[in-house]
């Protein structure tokens, strides 16, 4: 399952430099690959990942219109957008099984694309920034999404036990998603070397496939914090961005955290909006503890978190736990 994980991440960063090479524009490329096989496990949420592009050229009238019209009083030069592609898979606990599981999460697959127009962080005095990021997201659940062919393509290339349920995933459906989030940067030196981020947030998606707030925190710890946000994750997961400055030469950080979600509906428990599908029923109050780290030299940056989330879902028995790998290249 570890080697899984390790090759979707390995693929990815091929498609990364692809997409890399052929960039026109100066700007930031970042893959994310999220997956239960880096912590040794094979069940709920499996697999995730995410394609990022954070151009560094000026951001469009449009972009600054928005963030003014949402009473953000944005400057031009502190406005950004940031595309990204996507796709993220859910199976049951019994993925081999070929029968329906009424008592365990839905199969179900996610192919998505998402536009974000962000703040950057906006100094308040010395020791305090806060930023504004608003993502709006198209996407695709079901067979459509291809969630069943890349899962069964990869396991028969790895060897890994055959997927045997995808004919009772969630049905086709077309999704649309607003997320808002807001996040203060609170700054603490704690000697000439090091210094500590405290960072508040709140969040709130509005649409398919989640409709949720969250209330969450992170502490960082490291020589330079002020060069990077956080890296990027994957709707729900805490989030971040994959802006950040080239190292010099060498940057790191430790990262641990927390979200408080009230998941008011989540298409991948609840079911589809506009047809009957298998579903199951939810719990409104999740929660996800995170701990990680990342390290930067010059242009590049690499980034590890491991996350603990809680049950989901009635007769889901433990939490659950997946890792979540980060490359980003500035250029």
């Amino acid at each position: 399952m570890l080697a899984r994980g390790l090759s979707s991440f390995l693929l990815g960063c091929c498609c990364l430099l692809a997409f890399e090479a052929n960039a026109q524009a100066k700007g930031i490329v970042s893959l994310q690959v999220e997956n239960d096989a880096l912590v040794g496990l094979d069940k709920h949420y499996t697999s995730g990942v995410l394609l990022s592009y954070f151009p560094l050229t000026p951001a469009p009238d449009w972009a600054i219109s928005v963030m003014n019209d949402l009473g953000l009083k944005v400057v031009p030069d502190k406005v950004a957008l940031e595309y990204s592609i996507g796709n993220t898979i859910f199976t049951p606990k019994d993925f081999e099984s070929t029968e329906p599981l009424p008592d365990q999460r839905p199969w179900a697959g996610h192919t998505f694309a998402s536009l974000a127009i962000m703040r950057k962080p906006k100094r308040l005095d010395s020791f305090i920034k806060v930023g504004d990021k608003l993502n709006i997201t198209l996407g695709h659940a079901g067979p459509a999404s291809g969630g069943e062919w890349g899962q069964k393509k990869l396991h028969e290339i790895i060897g890994s036990p055959k997927p045997g349920g995808w004919q009772h995933q969630i049905g086709n459906e077309t999704t649309f998603n607003l997320h808002y989030f807001r996040k203060w940067q609170v700054y603490q030196q704690l000697s000439d070397s090091y210094e500590l981020e405290w960072s508040p947030l709140f969040s709130l998606a509005l649409g398919s496939p989640y409709t949720y707030a969250s209330l969450g925190f992170t502490l960082r710890l490291g020589p330079d914090l002020r060069q990077d946000y956080g890296p990027p994750s994957i709707q729900p997961n805490y989030p971040g961005s994959s802006y950040f400055s080239p190292g010099h030469p060498w940057n790191w950080y430790l990262v641990a955290g927390m979200e408080y979600r009230y998941m008011h509906y989540n298409l991948f428990l609840d079911g589809p909006v506009f047809r009957d599908g298998p579903s199951i029923e939810k719990y409104r109050n999740i929660d996800d503890f995170f701990v990680g780290g990342a390290v930067s030299y010059e242009k590049v940056r690499l980034g590890w978190t491991a996350v603990s989330r809680s049950i989901e879902f009635l007769g889901q028995a433990k939490r659950d736990y997946f890792g979540s790998l980060n490359l980003s290249y500035y250029y």
